[in-house]
């Protein structure tokens, strides 16, 4: 029986910074749910991710490259490239990346 995701009324649920919550669940994949607001730390992951902008603008760097990404937009980032996040208004996107994935942190 397929299954209706009401993400706007998940969005009220969010009340962390950087949490993401999954919303649902595809094979190995998750599909999680987060609110971003500031910076997010540089790392990388040992599998691909896919973040999609619901609402106000996310800045991207990835392998030192900049992009900023607006409602409707969404950018893969591949295994092991190293990217960091930020926002100066409260955004929240959708992540798909894998139920496993494990985040390297690198310092600034």
């Amino acid at each position: 029986m397929p299954n209706i995701i009401r993400v706007e009324k998940r969005k009220n649920k969010l009340k962390k910074l950087f949490f993401k919550m999954p919303i649902a669940r595809v094979d190995n994949y998750y599909l999680g749910l987060a609110r971003f607001k500031g910076l997010y730390k540089l790392h990388n992951h040992k599998s691909d991710e896919l973040i999609y902008v619901l609402d106000g603008k996310l800045i991207i760097k990835v392998n030192n490259r900049k992009y900023t990404l607006h409602p409707g937009e969404a950018i893969l980032i591949k295994k092991g490239e190293k990217h960091v996040s930020m926002s100066e208004e409260e955004t929240h996107v959708l992540v798909f990346e894998s139920q496993k994935i494990k985040i390297n942190f690198f310092e600034d």
